[in-house]
């Protein structure tokens, strides 16, 4: 072979080859960037299909765990989503969390019928749901093992979340505001379901509400400023409302209406424009360890039987700090009450209830009230500094008052018109006016058969006044600062009660001479025959001659006697 050609093909083979390397290069530095693109494209898309959840509207979604066949959306067909996990069981419930959904005005935001599977609903926003009577936020229906947490729900037209037949479910943490009926609604056979630690304010119609439901725990709740009840518990039966925070609703804190066995303690409510705590047809609950300010009344019971009223702290109401009306057989014991702007405790066709042990004072009027509730006990119970009466009691019958402190209000213990009661072993002191008072009424009627027997009257303007004539007035003990007289006899009245006369009548036994002459003279103030004197007459002179010349008192005396 020629070596010129043969050097002449090497530098042709050498130029081939470094322009195929050029193109190669060139091919490649456009190929790469593609390709590099397209990858990131495809990270960048995987990324948000994995994420879309935590930070995009969604349509609202429906479950229902009994549906069957082509396109039901059962939790089969709620996993396949990207929004849901789980499979279901305890340790791996299904989970629908941080979604963001629109309820559009039309339907529930998350609506689940039909399930016992364990699920939880977490850190959502929830909005808009529609107008239909069970449309809210979150509705579930027959379903129990659920857990609601940590959502924000709002500005529905019916509720925020309502359970209809559901049990064991847990609603907790979650702010439920601005919604057009109820925040929390739990009704229709639902029981064993926990609402604790939820933030709800400004619903339109109660912040939570219980209806034909059991054995479920409302607790460490804050429910503010909501249209109706705070709390609502209806035809509803042992229940546990505790540790909540209930404040500035347009009715009552919390009411219960035809409920039996609940029990309701240690929660805090204020400012509400009805009462506190409100029982209607009612029995058998438990009231305790409640503070209870600045409501119309504190606590208000009508036609309800055989409650418990204990250890609560009730002041600065509006109203009566406790006010019983047309029920019977109450407890109500070791609460305190004071600066309310009625009566500490009123009741009012009540029978046998049970007062004791109470504080009450600084009351506008009275300390307690009672009227027409018969067989009634009020023991060991301090009353004082109350505007008007002690204890005060109408058209009372069969009551015992016993074992009472009660100072320094206007009047101690007032009767009205009533009868076959106890008062015994009260210590009754600095009062403005009567320690004990028997009110009597010509054209109406006065109290009769009441024994008033081993009290200590001390220091009160008067210790007794009113009419006691028809009363057992047995032995009490006195003391008046200013050994008042308030029949002019001559007798003190504490003097007059001590040997059994008539502090309101100047004679007692009807014989004409006053009790305090037969007593300064020796006769017998209670024995209306032992002056041998048949002339009135005479009886006259007797007494304007004592009357004109004291100094001729005790001739007259022996004379008549002769």
């Amino acid at each position: 072979m020629n070596i010129h050609n043969l050097d002449k093909n090497k530098s042709l083979f050498l130029i081939l080859g470094i322009f195929l390397s050029i193109l190669i290069i060139s091919f490649l530095q456009i190929l790469t960037p593609n390709l590099l693109c397209k990858s990131s494209i495809n990270q960048r898309e995987s990324f948000y299909l994995h994420n879309s959840y935590y930070n995009t509207s969604m349509s609202p979604i429906y479950i229902d765990a009994d549906a069957s066949g082509v396109g039901a959306h059962n939790w089969s067909w709620a996993v396949s989503q990207p929004w849901c996990t789980g499979s279901g069981i305890e340790s791996d419930p299904y989970i629908i969390a941080n979604l963001t959904i629109d309820g559009m005005n039309s339907s529930s935001c998350i609506e689940i019928w039909n399930s016992d599977a364990y699920c939880q609903i977490r850190n959502c926003t929830l909005y808009n749901a529609g107008h239909f009577w069970h449309d809210a936020g979150i509705y579930l229906r027959y379903v129990q093992n659920s857990i609601i947490f940590n959502n924000t729900i709002f500005n529905s037209n019916v509720g925020g979340i309502h359970i209809a037949c559901g049990n064991s479910n847990i609603i907790m943490n979650n702010s439920i505001f601005g919604n057009n009926r109820d925040g929390i609604s739990v009704w229709d056979s639902s029981s064993n379901n926990v609402i604790s630690n939820n933030t709800i304010f400004d619903n339109n119609y109660d912040g939570i509400i219980l209806t034909d439901s059991s054995f479920c725990s409302i607790s460490n709740n804050t429910v503010i400023n909501n249209t109706w009840e705070g709390i609502g518990i209806s035809y509803s039966n042992s229940n546990t409302i505790s540790n909540n925070t209930v404040s500035k609703n347009g009715y009552d804190g919390i009411y219960l209406l035809e409920s039996r066995y609940n029990i309701l303690s240690d929660n805090k409510i204020l400012n509400n424009n009805l009462d506190g705590i409100s029982l209607g047809q009612s029995k058998l609950n438990i009231i305790r360890n409640n503070i209870i300010y600045e409501n119309g009344d504190g606590i208000f019971f009508y036609e309800s039987i055989s409650n418990t009223i204990s250890n609560n702290l009730v002041f600065d109401n509006i109203g009566r700090g406790i006010w019983l009306r047309w029920g019977y057989n109450s407890t109500i014991v070791d609460n305190i009450m004071y600066n309310n702007t009625h009566h500490g405790l009123e009741i009012y066709k009540s029978n046998e209830s049970i007062i004791e042990n109470n504080k009450i004072y600084s009351n506008i009027f009275n300390g307690i009230k009672i009227q027409e509730s018969p067989e009634s006990t009020i023991s060991d119970n301090i009353i004082s500094n109350n505007s008007a009466v002690g204890i005060s009691l109408g058209y009372c019958n069969d009551l015992t008052i016993s074992g009472n402190y009660i100072e320094n209000n206007s009047y101690g213990i007032l009767l009205m018109f009533s009868n076959h009661s106890i008062i015994s072993l009260n210590l009754i002191t600095q009062n403005r006016n009567d320690g004990i008072h028997l009110f009597r009424h010509l054209s109406i009627g006065e109290n009769r058969k009441n024994s008033i027997l081993n009290n200590w009257i001390w220091n009160n303007s008067k210790p007794l006044g009113g009419c006691f004539e028809n009363n057992n007035l047995g032995i009490n003990y006195y003391c008046a600062p200013d050994e008042y007289d308030s029949d002019q006899d001559g007798l003190s009245d504490a003097e007059e009660v001590n040997i059994g006369t008539d502090p309101g009548n100047d004679d007692t036994d009807g014989d004409y001479f006053p009790d305090g002459f037969e007593v300064d003279y020796g006769s017998d103030p209670l024995n209306g025959t032992e002056w041998a004197v048949e002339n009135k007459t005479l009886i006259n002179t007797i007494f304007a001659l004592i009357t004109q010349n004291q100094q001729d008192l005790q001739a007259i005396n022996m004379t008549t006697r002769e």
